[in-house]
């Protein structure tokens, strides 16, 4: 990897606008005995390419984290992305459990998901006949769509790249405006939810979502910084470099305008233990935020019950990219197999999301705290196959229908 402390240039349009002429107060852990060389970032304009339609895209340039992000969505251990087949999950789980039921309300959601699975099927018919040209050929949709992300990120894209992936860009951007949004359920106490998930950035880029459990601790994924052999990611490693100015940030909505490090001392400095879901989580110290932490506890989730997840899509045109954090807006965002700790739901996670805590949806009309979570996004259902029975019992692999996986670590 390049020396880390060179500044990052980004690879998106949206994510150079959402650094340039934003000055983020930055919160530093007090044993931070690192240089601040480089701390302040300074962005150079990236020369831009034209697209049809008046669009304009930087062009390609050397990203040293593009490994990091292609490992976390295209490592055997780490499936972020799942843009779940709502009839597809459904009827997997029913066909699992006849006598699955979920609330009057999550039916409505359910019954009037029809613009969501147009957008859907669109998106899968316009990616399919381009997979040859991003290189995806012979993968199950929902793979390839996973591996998609990967390639769009990566630093090598050509301007004809992108000008080839454009008619799939405008697919997700399509699924996102009928799947997703920004908004945060009625029932759910918006600010609450502000003030608990945020992103964590490294690099002026999001690499994963966090739970932020107190006022100095965050909870995420442990293949964020470890990959599924064990070994540490790109980014882990450049953290880890004796006098490197790389920093770690976490950055949530209720404090919009700053940035907390992650402190050093809590990153792993070397995993050499096989990842598997009972040990993916990772409890980090960050700098100590101002704002109070809003009651929550751990839930054990109930099949059927419905759930609300948080994450990051890369495809939105905000400028922002906390204004980029989505939740599932259609009907399945709920527990279809729940055995132990594993929670299989029907959510549509985006890329990046892996870390995010897994709420409860309550009924409409029941707004009562504290917020109840079920437990960390993962990746997609198929992770569950590595879990240890003991955690899981009876999770067998016929019992993961298509969608995505939560574990329960009860840490706090």
């Amino acid at each position: 990897m390049r020396n880390a402390s060179v500044v990052l240039l980004l690879i998106g349009v949206a994510m150079l606008s959402a650094s340039v002429g934003v000055s983020a107060a930055d919160k530093l852990c007090a044993d931070a005995a690192m240089p601040l060389a480089n701390r302040e970032f300074v962005l150079a304009p990236l020369p831009l390419v034209n697209l049809p339609g008046g669009q304009a895209l930087p062009v390609p340039l050397v990203d040293p984290l593009g490994g990091v992000l292609r490992s976390l969505v295209q490592g055997r251990a780490a499936e972020p992305l799942k843009q779940v087949p709502i009839d597809d999950a459904l009827n997997e789980a029913r066909n699992l459990d006849p006598a699955l039921k979920f609330s009057p309300a999550e039916q409505k959601r359910q019954q009037n998901s029809k613009a969501c699975r147009v957008a859907y099927a669109n998106l899968v018919s316009t990616f399919l006949p381009l997979r040859q040209s991003f290189g995806l050929g012979g993968l199950p949709a929902d793979v390839a769509l996973t591996q998609f992300v990967g390639w769009w990120l990566a630093p090598e894209r050509t301007a004809a790249d992108r000008v080839t992936a454009m008619p799939v860009l405008n697919a997700q951007r399509a699924f996102d405006s009928a799947c997703l949004s920004r908004d945060i359920p009625a029932e759910i106490d918006a600010d609450a939810i502000r003030a608990t998930v945020g992103l964590l950035v490294f690099n002026d880029l999001p690499v994963c979502v966090a739970f932020r459990i107190n006022q100095s601790s965050i909870l995420t994924a442990r293949h964020c910084f470890v990959q599924g052999s064990g070994e540490l990611t790109q980014m882990a490693k450049a953290l880890s470099e004796t006098g490197t100015s790389a920093r770690l940030w976490f950055q949530y909505e209720a404090e919009i305008n700053n940035r907390f490090e992650v402190c050093r001392a809590s990153l792993p400095k070397v995993d050499e233990v096989e990842l598997h879901p009972e040990r993916d989580r990772i409890k980090m110290a960050i700098a100590a935020t101002d704002a109070p932490i809003p009651a929550w506890e751990w839930a054990d989730a109930k099949p059927g019950q419905s759930l609300y997840v948080r994450g990051y899509f890369p495809f939105g045109s905000e400028v922002s990219f906390l204004e980029r954090l989505r939740g599932s807006s259609s009907g399945g965002c709920a527990a279809l197999v729940v055995k132990g700790k594993c929670v299989l739901n029907g959510c549509q996670s985006l890329p990046l999301t892996s870390g995010a805590p897994v709420f409860v949806r309550p009924d409409p009309g029941d707004t009562s705290a504290p917020l109840k979570v079920v437990g960390l996004h993962l990746g997609s259902s198929s992770y569950g196959n590595t879990v240890a029975p003991s955690a899981c019992p009876n999770l067998k692999p016929s019992d993961l229908p298509s969608g995505n996986f939560a574990f329960q670590f009860r840490e706090n």
